[in-house]
C-alpha cells in the first residue's frame, strides 16, 4: 500500500511539473513613436506619450513616458504582456492630460516569453469631436412650427468661412447615440473626425413644414465663455455647444 502511494505521489507530482513547464510566459513589447521629420513635443506642447494596448474597446496594457521638448522620436516599455494580438494606439497628451496627436496599428502581435519591438508609430493630429443641440423660440419642438433644423459648421470662420463637410438636416427633436455611453440617446448631432485646428462658427436654421426659414442662430464669436462660444476647434477637442435660435420675419 506504501508503494502504491509513493508511485501515485509521483506521477502527480511529475504531471504538476509537466503542467508548470507549458504555462504561458508574457512577453515585452517596446513601442516606438515618431513626431515626424520636422516636429518635435515641444512644438506639438507634448509632455508625456502615452502607449496604450486594447482588446476590443477595452484598455488592457498601458505604458507612457515622458516627451522632451527637443525629441522628435522615442520608445515606451509595455511589460508582462499575455501574448497574442491587439490594437495598439500611441497619443501626445499635452500638460493638461489632453490627448491632442494620435497613432493606431490595427494589430499588434506580441510574442511569448520575448521582448518584441513595434515599427515607428507616427503620430498625426487626432481628429476633434462637437456635440451640437439647439434651444427654439417656445421651448419645445413638438409645440413649435419648427419641423427640421439644418447645422451648417464653418472654420476658417474669420476669414474665409470653409464649410465643414456637408451641413446635417434633422428633425427638430433629433437624436444621436451618446459616444461616451452607445446605449444612450442625447439630443442634438455630432460632428466627428473635425481636423480643423482653427476658429470655427455654428450656424443652425430651423425649418416649417413647408420649409421655410422661420428661425436661425448661431455660435457667438466672442471672448466671453457664454455656453454657446466656439471659437478654435484644436485637435482632440471633445467639444458640447448649445445654439440659441430665434424667430426670422
Amino acid at each position: 500500500m506504501r508503494t502504491q502511494f509513493i508511485t501515485l505521489f509521483g506521477i502527480v507530482a511529475a504531471t504538476l511539473a509537466a503542467c508548470s513547464d507549458d504555462a504561458v510566459k508574457p512577453g515585452n513589447l517596446v513601442v516606438h513613436w515618431s513626431e515626424g521629420p520636422t516636429a518635435t513635443c515641444g512644438g506639438r506642447g507634448h509632455a508625456t506619450i502615452e502607449a496604450r494596448l486594447l482588446s476590443g474597446d477595452e484598455v488592457v496594457y498601458s505604458g507612457s513616458g515622458q516627451c522632451p521638448a527637443a525629441s522628435s522620436e522615442g520608445t515606451i516599455g509595455i511589460t508582462n504582456v499575455t501574448p497574442g494580438s491587439y490594437k495598439l494606439e500611441v497619443e501626445g497628451v499635452d500638460a493638461t492630460g489632453k490627448g491632442t496627436y494620435l497613432g493606431t496599428v490595427a494589430r499588434q502581435s506580441v510574442a511569448e516569453g520575448k521582448t518584441t519591438d513595434t515599427a515607428t508609430v507616427a503620430l498625426t493630429p487626432k481628429p476633434a469631436r462637437l456635440h451640437v443641440d439647439w434651444t427654439i423660440p417656445g421651448g419645445k419642438c413638438s409645440s413649435s412650427n419648427i419641423k427640421t433644423v439644418q447645422v451648417s459648421l464653418y472654420y476658417k470662420a474669420s476669414s474665409e468661412s470653409i464649410l465643414q463637410g456637408a451641413a446635417q438636416k434633422v428633425t427638430c427633436d433629433n437624436t444621436v447615440k451618446d459616444p461616451d455611453d452607445p446605449k444612450s440617446l442625447i439630443a442634438g448631432v455630432l460632428f466627428s473626425d473635425l481636423e480643423t485646428d482653427d476658429d470655427a462658427q455654428l450656424v443652425i436654421d430651423g425649418f416649417d413644414a413647408s420649409n421655410k426659414k422661420v428661425a436661425s442662430g448661431k455660435s457667438q464669436k466672442t471672448d466671453s465663455a457664454a455656453a454657446d462660444f466656439l471659437s478654435v476647434i484644436g485637435f482632440g477637442d471633445d467639444l458640447d455647444v448649445i445654439v440659441d435660435l430665434t424667430a426670422v420675419p
